[in-house]
């Protein structure tokens, strides 16, 4: 498989989302470089594609994924996989707030911390963070695990319905 580089810099995100999503329709591995933790990228990526950011990305990266590979070199802003039903998110640093909120299925797999909320709303899947996941997460998960090496916020599990939150370590009271 060959693999294609596109460039982030100040394109419009909509140039840049139809790059990634032809490469990805032609079976090119992508990786993104120049990301300047940009906003909306690698939304929607269809099963089967493989992408790398090359850097820290801004809000909602990954979000709608349907099974694609999706690899976060630094940091990730808000809502990281927000609404995807497939596939594998990795994050080498911190994912910010929400990260995997509403999601249906597939995994993320967070290096750091992750901030407030993760996995609010979660409907299945698997979010593991191997530091801390921040207050409320897991808020209203219906299914899904969370499983935290690093430590839990306050409120971690709230209102569970049936999903499941695995903490070592402390939870902030």
């Amino acid at each position: 498989m060959s693999e294609i580089v596109i460039d982030v810099g100040e394109r419009h995100k909509r140039e840049i989302n139809r790059d990634i999503q032809e490469a990805c329709k032609e079976g090119q591995s992508v990786r993104v470089v120049n990301t300047l933790s940009r906003h909306n990228l690698g939304i929607g990526l269809p099963s089967g594609a493989d992408i790398t950011f090359e850097g820290s990305v801004g809000y909602y990266c990954g979000g709608l994924n349907t099974g694609a590979r999706v690899h976060v070199e630094r940091n990730a802003g808000w809502a990281v996989g927000e609404g995807m039903d497939g596939g594998h998110i990795s994050v080498n640093g911190y994912a910010g707030m929400s990260a995997g909120a509403a999601m249906i299925d597939g995994t993320i797999h967070v290096r750091g911390d992750a901030g407030p909320r993760c996995g609010v709303a979660m409907k299945g899947g698997n979010i593991i963070v191997e530091g801390k996941i921040g207050y409320q997460s897991g808020f209203m998960a219906h299914s899904g695990k969370i499983i935290a090496l690093g430590g839990g916020g306050e409120s971690c599990a709230d209102a569970l319905w049936q999903g499941e939150v695995w903490v070592a370590g402390d939870v902030d009271r």
